[in-house]
């Protein structure tokens, strides 16, 4: 794929973790909670076994289990690759608040597809409001970051606190120069070419929740710049839907895109 280098190769059977802090080379750092008990008790690490270790500050850490306690590793940071997996396509996605396994998949198909930020928001339809924000936008993060260590990125999507989505519409307006587009069923499909794109302003993506979204909602997300599309005659799930799409436009105008066929 266009945009990956030679050590971008991703070492499967080695584990891949996100830590929310600096590293610098011949660091010892700490791996506690969750994480130092998945590590130790699921994938059984010991001394002198390896793992990756990446912070979204660039590239990724070579690393080497220099201590192992119940829920607790000691890890020593030996070498820095400077890959980057990531798109060159910057979508941010809105996204309608789901039920719990829902949401849990659509954050993590859009997490894999290389999205850059995801904005939960709430709509008309059906819509999850069951659970306090806070709570569940910490499992949101967990699940983005699960997600990240798994697909070999070397960035975690940046989740947003869930917002009305007739509000983040009118935020966005001013804010947003590229390409803006909501999902909706029976629509045209998108035609806009490869050249009349504008790739350094990205994509807005704009996706529903399971009864899709209202016409009120088309209406005002129209008149706030947004392209409604679809891409084949089929309801999808709203959890199918992210990948769907996403997938999309990354064949079309990000790191998808195929040669010569």
């Amino acid at each position: 794929m266009r945009g990956f280098s030679k050590t971008s190769v991703i070492k499967v059977h080695t584990p891949r973790i996100f830590v929310d802090q600096s590293i610098k080379l011949s660091d010892v750092i700490i791996l506690d909670g969750s994480k130092a008990h998945h590590l130790a008790h699921v994938l059984k690490l010991r001394v002198s076994d390896p793992l990756i270790i990446f912070n979204g500050s660039g590239g990724e850490f070579q690393a080497k289990v220099i201590d192992v306690k119940k829920d607790r590793l000691q890890v020593h940071i030996e070498q820095h690759d400077p890959v980057n997996r990531e798109s060159e396509l910057r979508i941010t996605l809105l996204l309608a608040v789901l039920k719990k396994d829902p949401m849990r998949q659509a954050l993590q198909r859009a997490t894999e597809l290389g999205v850059a930020e995801i904005i939960p928001v709430w709509t008309q339809h059906l819509s999850d409001r069951k659970i306090h924000p806070s709570r569940r936008v910490e499992t949101w993060q967990s699940i983005v970051e699960g997600a990240s260590e798994q697909s070999g990125r070397t960035q975690v999507p940046i989740i947003a606190e869930p917002q009305p989505f007739q509000e983040v519409l009118q935020e966005n307006q001013s804010r947003s120069k590229g390409l803006k587009l909501i999902a909706h069923l029976n629509q045209d499909p998108l035609t806009l070419s490869q050249e009349a794109f504008n790739h350094a302003a990205g994509v807005t993506l704009a996706i529903g929740p399971e009864g899709g979204f209202s016409e009120a909602e088309i209406k005002t997300a129209v008149a706030a710049g947004y392209l409604p599309f679809s891409i084949g005659p089929r309801i999808l799930r709203a959890e199918t839907a992210p990948a769907a799409l996403l997938a999309y436009l990354q064949t079309r105008f990000g790191d998808f895109q195929v040669e010569n066929i």
